[in-house]
């Protein structure tokens, strides 16, 4: 709510619950801030590789739900798979990491390794921060620019839906299309 009344664009949520709370104040929130043209990220939680385990509040169709792939653009084991109802989820993934190459981060005094779809989400929201910054576009073309900016499958997948964001494709306004993993 903070976020919406301080004008912001993009709004990242990591956070996760097993739950697809259908009617509750945040995904009320979500449908507003979409409604307004912002872009709501969050993350599809870390309950994979099972399908059907998108996280609440990623599993909210007006959510850019992303999951995670490691360094060889592989969906990360832990990562949430899709489908939600009838939607396909995720919508993008982003690195991540997997059990056997973690992320370095600041923790507390120091730093510590982790792995997750939130760091995804963050390096997907930063993206969409960068487009917004460098050109003039709606929530749709976002969208639409978005899902054609990605590295991955040529049809959304319940594993990484539209496959990996390419933040220079996106910026560039390039497609990015280009097969990672079979």
């Amino acid at each position: 709510e903070k976020a919406l009344e301080l004008g912001a664009d993009v709004i990242n949520i990591s956070l996760g619950i097993l739950s697809h709370e259908y009617n509750s104040p945040l995904r009320e929130l979500v449908k507003a801030a979409a409604r307004r043209g912002v872009i709501v990220v969050a993350s599809a939680g870390n309950s994979g590789p099972k399908p059907r385990t998108i996280n609440y509040p990623g599993c909210i169709p007006e959510c850019v739900t992303v999951g995670s792939v490691n360094s060889r653009g592989e969906p990360s084991i832990f990562s949430s798979r899709g489908p939600v109802d009838d939607i396909i989820k995720p919508d993008v993934a982003a690195f991540g990491g997997d059990h056997d190459e973690a992320l370095i981060g600041l923790c507390g005094p120091g730093y510590a390794t982790r792995v997750g779809t939130s760091f995804s989400t963050a390096i997907t929201s930063g993206v969409l921060a960068l487009l917004l910054e460098a050109r003039s576009v709606d929530r749709e073309e976002l969208e639409d620019l978005l899902r054609l900016s990605c590295n991955g499958p040529m049809s959304k997948s319940i594993d990484v839906g539209w496959g990996i964001v390419d933040s220079y494709s996106l910026v560039a306004g390039r497609s990015g299309r280009k097969k990672l993993y079979a």
